[in-house]
C-alpha cells in the first residue's frame, strides 16, 4: 500500500494547504495545472472534511493572478470541477 492508496478503515485524514508565495500563479496555465492536481487530491477518500466540506487552506492566495482569473476565479473553477463547494480557509494558523 502507498501513502495515497485508499484504505477505508484508516482514520487518518489529510488536507491540502497551498503556499501561493512559492507556487507559480502568474498564468492561466499555472492555474490549470494547480487546479488539475488539486482536484485529484481533493477527490481522494482520505481527504479531510470540516463541517461537511473538503478543507483547503492557502497562504498568499490574494496575490495569485492566474492570467486574469485571480484567486476567486480559480476557487470558483475548483468548486465547479468538484461539483461541490470547498471549505476554504485563508492563512490557516494555530493562533
Amino acid at each position: 500500500m502507498t501513502l495515497l492508496s485508499p484504505n477505508p478503515s484508516s482514520r487518518l485524514k489529510l488536507f491540502l494547504s497551498l503556499d501561493c508565495t512559492v507556487l507559480p500563479t502568474s498564468t492561466t496555465a499555472d492555474g490549470q495545472a494547480l487546479l488539475d492536481k488539486t482536484v485529484q487530491l481533493l477527490r481522494h477518500p482520505a481527504y479531510m472534511l470540516f463541517q461537511g466540506k473538503k478543507l483547503l487552506s492557502t497562504f498568499g492566495g490574494e496575490r495569485a493572478v492566474f492570467g486574469g482569473w485571480g484567486w476567486e476565479g480559480w476557487l470558483e473553477r475548483l468548486n465547479r470541477e468538484l461539483g461541490e463547494e470547498v471549505g476554504h480557509v485563508d492563512k490557516l494558523s494555530g493562533k
